[in-house]
């Protein structure tokens, strides 16, 4: 059976995709898209046996997850694709409604630790499929993330608009990690080779993926994201796993942490060390 590779289904992972087509990576693997949401469930049932997550979730669930060096979905200062659409500004959120996409949960957690710890405002959170205009009849902000966050920055001027990453980074000068690659520590015990040309190949289609961007963009482009705004969006981002982002990374655990977010801080630990 060939190994089993999650794979997020937003443009975000677009450069990765097309790493892995001109690497030869897609035909050494059974490749199973889905949300973060979604894919942090089939790890876990043991459906997969490398996969994208959502970054939070390694402080949840299961401790048999091993990070795969050097790749992730990070960005400083703007990502475009993490948002919060308010009817109201930002500091009158206060004891209102805001909608969470269900597709993702560190983004959730983001924005809790940004209007709790840094604005000091307590909203109600209701977790929504990240359709707006639902999100919006039932609330006076809505978070949105991937695809339907990166169409909406470029849309809906009537309402007050807040790009995650940039607030994230006026409050602590630090990159913001979206999502890490994670292979299961079983895996890597029973087939210890296999798991390891599993995550060299990974990474390689990653660095191709990420020396491509152009192509990349003018692929994926459309009228909504033409290849300009696409590219420059890639840029925005960072497929690395720096020194410089496990900082970040493990302070957002602390601050998680410190608001009962999640329950416990644990240590990184990485597939080949």
């Amino acid at each position: 059976m060939m190994p089993r590779v999650g794979h997020i289904k937003f443009l975000n992972s677009l450069p990765l995709y097309e790493g892995m087509k001109l690497t030869g990576f897609l035909d050494l693997v059974e490749l199973i898209k889905g949300t973060p949401r979604e894919l942090i469930a089939k790890l876990r049932a043991g459906d997969l046996e490398l996969s994208a997550i959502s970054s939070i979730e390694y402080c949840m669930g299961d401790t048999n997850l091993l990070i795969i060096p050097e790749m992730s979905i990070s960005a400083q200062k703007a990502v475009e694709s993490v948002i919060l659409l308010s009817k109201l500004p930002i500091t009158q959120l206060n004891h209102r409604k805001i909608s969470l996409s269900n597709a993702s949960s560190t983004s959730q957690v983001l924005l809790k630790i940004l209007l709790e710890a840094y604005f000091c405002i307590k909203p109600a959170y209701i977790e929504t499929e990240p359709y707006l205009p639902s999100m919006l009849e039932k609330s006076d902000a809505a978070l949105l993330i991937g695809d339907p966050a990166l169409l909406a920055s470029f849309r809906h001027d009537n309402f007050f608009k807040y790009d995650l990453s940039t607030e994230w980074y006026k409050f602590t000068e630090m990159s913001m990690n979206y999502a890490i690659w994670v292979i299961r520590e079983e895996y890597t015990a029973r087939e210890p080779d296999r798991a390891a040309l599993l995550a060299q190949g990974i990474r390689k289609a990653m660095r191709v993926g990420e020396a491509n961007l152009s192509k990349v963009a003018a692929r994926a482009s459309s009228d909504e994201l033409p290849e300009d705004r696409l590219e420059n969006y890639f840029k925005k981002l960072s497929f690395t796993l720096s020194n410089e982002d496990l900082n970040g990374l493990e302070f957002f655990f602390r601050k998680a942490y410190d608001l009962g977010l999640i329950e416990r801080v644990p240590a990184f630990r990485f597939f080949g060390d």
